[in-house]
């Protein structure tokens, strides 16, 4: 798939994209939640702004994979001013959106099938506190200028968890790996765009498939979470990496601290486990970084 977007991110290019959506003023338009009346109020001379929804693969700068690992870190707020570039077919630039002061609020890894040849990406959620078209020109894409990225797909990827190696080495689909950044808006003084607050990271539970001839490790470590009687810790930590085609070093390397066990059930041809953590942390593989 080409990559007909351009991002640019404190006055330098950071990277192409698959797609780039939203990005729009709008009105702002609050629930009223008092005295039970359930009415919507029009903040009027207010304006909201729709997050900016952007799909990535590899070859994105470090500048912009810090960016996201921040968030998905859970240990800064990052603010970022740049640029969002449309191209045509030729790469020239149809149009062009500034935004100032943007968080991300949620990325989405994608889902991992050994089974699947579907090529992977990124589903990164910005969002600014102001934005404004641009006339800014773009003469020279640089180490952008390909519209083809490197080859990526779900199917390859290497799961490891404490104690449990074995069968994660048969582990057949991950899903569900989301980060999700909560926020507030404040509406101060004459400013009619409202200041972003970050509040509560949210991690969903992580579903993982196994085939039915392995499972000897995840279900005794399932029954050593169901029994009050174990004294030692029944958390433990994991890593999931994202690889290429044939290579052993991953594209991006996902930590995940404090796994417990939800549940473990059994299906047709494989179980279905359910973990959930309690942080999470990205790093990308120089293969990556462009």
């Amino acid at each position: 798939m080409e990559q007909r977007f351009v991002l640019e991110l404190e006055g330098r290019l950071a990277g192409r994209m698959f797609s780039a959506e939203g990005g729009l003023r709008k009105r702002a338009v609050v629930e009223d939640d008092g005295l039970g009346s359930h009415s919507r109020l029009d903040h009027s001379g207010s304006l909201d702004i729709e997050p900016m929804i952007l799909r990535v693969g590899t070859g994105m700068s470090k500048d912009f994979y810090t960016w996201i690992g921040g968030a998905v870190n859970s240990k800064t707020y990052m603010r970022r001013n740049g640029v969002l570039i449309q191209l045509d077919t030729h790469s020239k630039p149809l149009r062009m959106q500034e935004f100032a002061d943007a968080l991300v609020t949620y990325v989405e890894f994608p889902d991992l099938d050994r089974s699947s040849s579907k090529e992977a990406m990124l589903k990164v959620v910005v969002q600014p506190e102001r934005v404004r078209l641009s006339g800014k020109a773009v003469s020279n894409l640089g180490v952008y200028a390909s519209s083809l990225p490197k080859a990526w797909s779900v199917n390859h990827f290497r799961m490891s968890i404490d104690g449990l190696h074995t069968d994660c080495a048969q582990i057949s689909a991950i899903k569900g790996i989301r980060v999700k950044q909560g926020f507030k808006s404040h509406y101060t003084g004459s400013d009619r765009f409202p200041a972003l607050v970050p509040t509560k990271l949210e991690f969903p539970n992580v579903i993982i498939e196994l085939p039915l001839g392995y499972g000897k490790e995840f279900l005794k470590w399932s029954e050593d979470s169901l029994n009050p009687r174990k004294t030692q810790s029944i958390l433990k930590n994991g890593t999931i990496e994202f690889l290429g085609a044939g290579s052993g070093s991953p594209y991006f390397l996902l930590t995940l601290n404090n796994m417990g066990m939800v549940s473990m059930s059994k299906g047709a041809s494989s179980y279905r486990i359910e973990l959930y953590y309690e942080s999470l942390s990205m790093t990308p593989g120089a293969s990556a970084v462009k």
